[in-house]
């Protein structure tokens, strides 16, 4: 897109075009990179973030910005992007005559760096001829150790043709170059990209739409294409705004459009995550000698507090089922995609980082795993028995709730968590006032089975009716999942029925 140098930023909401354009599809290029986080055509290394339109955040060259980690060195291109572009110093070549003037004011800004950074154009039509001699440009640059080398290649008997030479010499008064050196090293840092194929039927969009299907849960009716598109449409519309994606962010953009797969780079660590969350269910019993009591009014009543509030509470008397109702709700969702399920007393470390370290995983930064869960799982951190914690544990918990609090990407995140029956003035020493702010810490009683309950009990497990519809002191604990299942076989059916609380503890 060719815009004139002015004295203040052009307004992003002119410069941003109202319809899938060689640009948009540029941007879903790097976009795509950016939600596999995988590597792109310009420069090594993984893509962290994609920007467009940053003329008023102080970047000469606006049109794209990606940034890289390359084993660990953090990299930033910079790009103009061009339907079509001439390779020349003609002064009417505005364009590129314009690509060379922002990669020059590029190289002199204050955070450029001359050994990791980089700047230039993609276009997708460009003459053949000049476009491989200004590439032998570049490839000699890098492969030269002093300008005096680089110049050495146009001296007669040296490597360069013709064509070289008069490009090299035609650009020349236009790179701002004081010496060999500087030209070597303004040529180092050049970029110049031919990315055609990205329209219909394209090569390279085609290439690009295999590697978006394996993103797409059910790939029906073409959701591959369908994301493709969505991420030309994503460009289109953040032109105007001078927008600046990371993955978390472009996930948060994309939740709703359609459902998405673990990403391959994150597969190992959610599985790891997963079979964490899985082991901690399986610690939790939610049967009576092998039977379940279902309990839907109460499921739909957890259901229905998680519609309302962010942070929801299961209170209790020890043994009424806290525990095995969280479990229900989240052994639901994790039938649905991944979860993050933590139990007490399977916690290690003292922070989230020595935690996701004890784990194994390869990406610890927790704003990444979350969102990672969140659009392809479900958004609810389960907390078993949070109030039994260790101290010393605490931050684990803390710091993923501080990077829901900080993140709006992440803001749809919740809360489920169980704690015995103590009131709900603890959680305001855990949980930040964002999370109840407003809606307020939605508290579900867990109480002992109700009558249906008990009676579909005593028909599966006749020894108990006795206890759960005997004297108030005996049912009022045995209604309760746990001791229901402790006292299971406790009372033959000739002994005699228990009065008292002490009877069953001396039978137990």
């Amino acid at each position: 897109m060719c815009k004139e140098e002015r004295q203040q930023a052009t307004s992003t909401e002119l410069t941003g075009g109202t319809g899938f354009t060689y640009e948009d599809t540029v941007v879903a290029y790097y976009l795509a990179a950016l939600l596999r986080e995988e590597r792109a055509a310009g420069l090594s290394g993984v893509v962290k973030t994609v920007a467009v339109q940053q003329a008023g955040h102080g970047r000469p060259m606006d049109d794209i910005i990606i940034e890289l980690d390359d084993d660990g060195s953090q990299r930033r291109l910079n790009l103009q992007v061009k339907r079509t572009i001439q390779i020349s110093a003609a002064t009417t070549n505005n364009d590129f005559r314009d690509v060379l003037s922002r990669s020059v004011a590029t190289r002199a800004t204050d955070d450029f760096n001359v050994d990791l950074d980089a700047y230039g154009f993609v276009a997708e039509n460009v003459a053949s001829g000049r476009f491989r001699a200004l590439n032998r440009l570049i490839d000699w640059a890098k492969s030269s150790p002093s300008g005096e080398d680089f110049s050495r290649r146009f001296a007669p008997g040296g490597a360069a043709a013709a064509a070289e030479r008069s490009l090299r010499n035609e650009l020349a008064p236009l790179i701002g170059a004081q010496s060999a050196d500087d030209e070597r090293r303004f040529y180092t840092q050049f970029v110049a990209l031919n990315l055609n194929g990205l329209t219909e039927g394209g090569i390279l969009r085609t290439e690009v739409i295999n590697r978006l299907q394996e993103l797409v849960a059910v790939n029906e009716n073409g959701h591959d294409l369908l994301l493709f598109d969505r991420l030309c449409r994503t460009a289109r519309d953040a032109a105007g705004t001078a927008r600046k994606w990371t993955r978390p962010t472009l996930l948060a953009e994309l939740r709703g459009a359609m459902r998405l797969k673990v990403a391959p780079n994150y597969r190992s660590d959610i599985d790891l995550l997963r079979s964490f969350s899985i082991d901690g269910l399986e610690d939790v019993s939610e049967e009576i000698v092998g039977f379940r009591v279902e309990r839907p009014l109460l499921e739909k009543s957890i259901r229905d507090r998680l519609a309302e509030c962010r942070l929801v509470n299961l209170s209790g008397l020890p043994g009424c089922g806290k525990s095995a109702m969280l479990k229900r709700i989240a052994s639901v969702d994790a039938t649905n995609g991944p979860i993050l399920f933590l139990k007490s007393d399977r916690l290690a470390g003292g922070s989230w980082l020595t935690f996701a370290a004890t784990l194994g995983l390869q990406h610890r930064m927790v704003l990444d795993l979350l969102a990672e869960i969140g659009s392809t799982g479900t958004p609810i951190l389960f907390i078993d028995s949070i109030d039994r914690v260790r101290p010393d544990q605490k931050g684990i918990i803390t710091d993923i709730l501080r990077a829901i609090e900080d993140n709006e990407q992440l803001a749809n995140w919740k809360v489920l968590a169980s704690s015995r029956d103590q009131g709900l003035e603890a959680y305001r020493a855990w949980f930040p006032a964002s999370f109840y702010r407003g809606t307020g810490i939605g508290d579900v009683p867990i109480d002992g089975f109700s009558d249906e309950e008990a009676e579909v009990l005593a028909k599966e497990k006749p020894t108990l009716r006795r206890l759960l519809f005997g004297p108030k002191g005996v049912s009022e604990i045995a209604r309760r999942p746990f001791f229901a299942a402790v006292l299971a076989g406790s009372f033959p059916d000739d002994s005699a029925t228990p009065q008292t609380e002490v009877d069953l503890i001396s039978a137990w």
